[in-house]
């Protein structure tokens, strides 16, 4: 089982990655169960997917081709 949860107690917030929360969407699994019992525990914490941070000034390539580099590099 993979260490998919952690806990936020100054926002009050149980945050889970997507592979465990979809591991946890199966009945009797492990992380099911750890989920369950951080739910008993902490009942008025919040459930929360964690957030990947993106780079917000990523270089992107899309659309960039071969013929395109080629016909570049004849200039």
């Amino acid at each position: 089982m993979n260490n998919g949860i952690k806990m936020d107690y100054a926002k009050k917030q149980i945050i889970i990655t997507k592979g465990f929360e979809k591991a946890a969407g199966e009945i009797n699994s492990a992380e099911y169960k750890v989920l369950q019992t951080a739910m008993k525990d902490f009942p008025t914490f919040e459930i929360r997917r964690k957030e990947i941070k993106k780079k917000e000034n990523k270089t992107s390539y899309r659309g960039l081709t071969y013929a395109i580099m080629e016909d570049f590099s004849k200039r």
